[in-house]
Protein backbone atom coordinates (compact mmCIF):
# COMPACT_ATOMS: atom_id res chain seq x y z
CA UNK A 1 0.00 0.00 0.00
CA UNK A 2 3.54 2.25 -0.39
CA UNK A 3 1.64 3.08 -3.33
CA UNK A 4 -1.65 4.20 -2.10
CA UNK A 5 -3.51 2.11 -4.90
CA UNK A 6 -6.12 -1.04 -3.94
CA UNK A 7 -5.05 -4.17 -5.66
CA UNK A 8 -8.20 -4.49 -8.19
CA UNK A 9 -7.10 -1.27 -9.68
CA UNK A 10 -3.69 -1.68 -10.02
CA UNK A 11 -4.05 -2.59 -14.08
CA UNK A 12 -6.69 0.32 -14.70
CA UNK A 13 -3.82 2.87 -13.17
CA UNK A 14 -0.98 0.90 -14.64
CA UNK A 15 -2.34 1.24 -18.41
CA UNK A 16 -2.26 4.95 -17.89
CA UNK A 17 1.37 4.52 -17.55
CA UNK A 18 3.42 7.12 -20.47
CA UNK A 19 7.12 5.82 -19.59
CA UNK A 20 6.84 2.06 -17.42
CA UNK A 21 9.72 1.91 -15.04
CA UNK A 22 12.22 -0.76 -16.11
CA UNK A 23 12.37 -3.26 -13.35
CA UNK A 24 14.10 -6.38 -11.96
CA UNK A 25 11.68 -9.36 -12.03
CA UNK A 26 14.08 -12.47 -10.75
CA UNK A 27 13.28 -11.43 -7.39
CA UNK A 28 10.47 -9.79 -5.64
CA UNK A 29 12.75 -8.05 -2.92
CA UNK A 30 14.91 -6.86 -5.74
CA UNK A 31 11.57 -5.39 -7.54
CA UNK A 32 9.96 -4.18 -5.01
CA UNK A 33 12.98 -2.21 -3.80
CA UNK A 34 13.84 -1.05 -7.10
CA UNK A 35 9.63 0.28 -7.23
CA UNK A 36 10.15 2.46 -3.88
CA UNK A 37 13.43 3.80 -4.99
CA UNK A 38 11.63 4.64 -8.18
CA UNK A 39 8.81 6.42 -5.86
CA UNK A 40 11.06 8.17 -3.98
CA UNK A 41 12.54 9.96 -7.20
CA UNK A 42 9.32 11.34 -7.81
CA UNK A 43 8.57 8.52 -10.43
CA UNK A 44 4.74 8.22 -11.36
CA UNK A 45 2.68 5.25 -9.68
CA UNK A 46 1.40 4.51 -12.97
CA UNK A 47 4.85 4.07 -14.81
CA UNK A 48 5.98 2.10 -11.37
CA UNK A 49 2.57 -0.51 -11.58
CA UNK A 50 3.14 -1.10 -15.19
CA UNK A 51 6.93 -1.61 -14.62
CA UNK A 52 5.95 -4.08 -12.03
CA UNK A 53 3.67 -6.14 -14.34
CA UNK A 54 6.32 -6.42 -17.20
CA UNK A 55 9.06 -7.54 -14.35
CA UNK A 56 6.05 -9.84 -13.85
CA UNK A 57 5.53 -10.96 -17.36
CA UNK A 58 9.18 -11.49 -18.09
CA UNK A 59 9.95 -13.50 -14.79
CA UNK A 60 7.09 -15.78 -15.51
CA UNK A 61 8.51 -16.52 -19.42
CA UNK A 62 11.81 -16.72 -18.30
CA UNK A 63 11.30 -18.93 -15.59
CA UNK A 64 8.08 -20.92 -15.81
CA UNK A 65 7.72 -20.78 -19.25
CA UNK A 66 11.24 -21.45 -20.36
CA UNK A 67 11.76 -23.80 -23.11
CA UNK A 68 8.07 -24.53 -23.34
CA UNK A 69 6.48 -22.94 -27.13
CA UNK A 70 3.27 -21.18 -25.91
CA UNK A 71 1.01 -21.64 -28.73
CA UNK A 72 -2.38 -20.27 -29.13
CA UNK A 73 -4.91 -19.50 -27.95
CA UNK A 74 -3.69 -18.56 -24.87
CA UNK A 75 -5.81 -18.57 -21.80
CA UNK A 76 -4.53 -16.22 -19.54
CA UNK A 77 -6.51 -17.71 -15.78
CA UNK A 78 -7.03 -17.31 -12.11
CA UNK A 79 -7.86 -13.86 -10.42
CA UNK A 80 -4.56 -12.43 -11.64
CA UNK A 81 -5.65 -12.34 -15.33
CA UNK A 82 -8.76 -9.79 -14.13
CA UNK A 83 -5.27 -7.28 -14.32
CA UNK A 84 -5.90 -5.57 -17.65
CA UNK A 85 -2.04 -4.47 -17.33
CA UNK A 86 -1.04 -7.67 -16.89
CA UNK A 87 -3.19 -9.22 -19.88
CA UNK A 88 -1.72 -6.34 -22.33
CA UNK A 89 1.49 -6.63 -21.11
CA UNK A 90 1.59 -10.83 -21.88
CA UNK A 91 0.30 -9.69 -25.36
CA UNK A 92 2.80 -7.23 -25.96
CA UNK A 93 5.72 -9.81 -25.10
CA UNK A 94 3.92 -12.95 -26.74
CA UNK A 95 2.75 -10.60 -30.04
CA UNK A 96 -0.89 -12.82 -29.65
CA UNK A 97 -3.84 -12.15 -28.39
CA UNK A 98 -4.79 -13.32 -24.78
CA UNK A 99 -7.95 -15.20 -23.81
CA UNK A 100 -9.90 -14.09 -20.39
CA UNK A 101 -12.48 -16.29 -19.43
CA UNK A 102 -15.22 -15.00 -17.88
CA UNK A 103 -15.13 -16.71 -14.57
CA UNK A 104 -11.14 -16.77 -14.50
CA UNK A 105 -10.94 -16.37 -10.89
CA UNK A 106 -13.09 -19.37 -9.96
CA UNK A 107 -11.58 -21.44 -13.39
CA UNK A 108 -8.61 -23.70 -10.80
CA UNK A 109 -11.58 -24.70 -9.17
CA UNK A 110 -13.98 -25.99 -11.52
CA UNK A 111 -10.90 -27.98 -12.87
CA UNK A 112 -10.21 -29.49 -9.59
CA UNK A 113 -13.83 -30.09 -9.51
CA UNK A 114 -14.12 -31.68 -12.74
CA UNK A 115 -11.23 -33.73 -11.82
CA UNK A 116 -12.35 -34.67 -8.03
CA UNK A 117 -15.81 -35.78 -10.20
CA UNK A 118 -14.08 -37.92 -12.97
CA UNK A 119 -11.76 -40.03 -9.81
CA UNK A 120 -14.90 -40.79 -7.48
CA UNK A 121 -16.31 -44.18 -7.10
CA UNK A 122 -19.55 -42.50 -6.52
CA UNK A 123 -19.17 -42.10 -2.73
CA UNK A 124 -18.16 -39.19 -1.22
CA UNK A 125 -18.38 -37.91 2.47
CA UNK A 126 -18.59 -34.13 1.16
CA UNK A 127 -21.57 -33.19 3.46
CA UNK A 128 -22.65 -30.31 1.10
CA UNK A 129 -25.21 -27.95 3.20
CA UNK A 130 -25.43 -30.53 6.00
CA UNK A 131 -22.61 -27.94 7.48
CA UNK A 132 -25.73 -25.78 8.80
CA UNK A 133 -26.57 -29.12 10.66
CA UNK A 134 -27.21 -28.52 14.32
CA UNK A 135 -24.96 -31.84 14.42
CA UNK A 136 -21.89 -29.65 13.84
CA UNK A 137 -20.41 -28.00 17.09
CA UNK A 138 -17.06 -26.49 18.73
CA UNK A 139 -15.86 -27.13 22.27
CA UNK A 140 -12.77 -25.58 23.83
CA UNK A 141 -10.56 -27.37 25.79
CA UNK A 142 -7.80 -27.19 27.70
CA UNK A 143 -4.28 -29.05 26.70
CA UNK A 144 -3.10 -30.56 30.29
CA UNK A 145 0.40 -31.10 29.27
CA UNK A 146 0.88 -34.44 27.36
CA UNK A 147 3.93 -36.27 27.72
CA UNK A 148 5.55 -32.74 29.53
CA UNK A 149 4.55 -30.49 27.13
CA UNK A 150 4.66 -27.44 28.95
CA UNK A 151 2.30 -25.08 26.39
CA UNK A 152 -1.14 -25.69 27.88
CA UNK A 153 -2.50 -25.17 24.82
CA UNK A 154 -6.33 -24.08 24.33
CA UNK A 155 -7.82 -26.44 22.13
CA UNK A 156 -10.53 -25.93 19.44
CA UNK A 157 -12.45 -29.09 19.02
CA UNK A 158 -14.65 -29.17 15.83
CA UNK A 159 -17.75 -32.13 16.33
CA UNK A 160 -19.82 -34.04 13.98
CA UNK A 161 -21.97 -35.16 16.26
CA UNK A 162 -20.21 -37.78 18.79
CA UNK A 163 -17.14 -37.78 16.39
CA UNK A 164 -13.89 -35.08 16.52
CA UNK A 165 -13.60 -33.68 12.91
CA UNK A 166 -10.73 -31.55 13.69
CA UNK A 167 -8.76 -29.94 16.54
CA UNK A 168 -6.52 -26.85 16.26
CA UNK A 169 -4.48 -24.38 18.49
CA UNK A 170 -1.77 -26.91 19.80
CA UNK A 171 1.52 -25.24 19.70
CA UNK A 172 3.43 -28.22 19.76
CA UNK A 173 1.21 -29.76 17.33
CA UNK A 174 0.70 -33.13 18.73
CA UNK A 175 -3.03 -32.53 18.73
CA UNK A 176 -4.13 -31.00 15.80
CA UNK A 177 -5.61 -32.89 13.40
Amino acid sequence: TRLGVKTEDIGTIALQSKDPAVLPGKCGIFCQSSAISELSKGRPVADILLGVCKALVGNYLAVLAKGKKLKPPIVFQGATALNKALVKCFEDELGQPILVPENCSYMGAIGIAMLAEENMDGHTRFRGDAIFDSAYRTQIKHCKGIDGCENHCELLYLYYGDEVLAVSGSRCERMNR
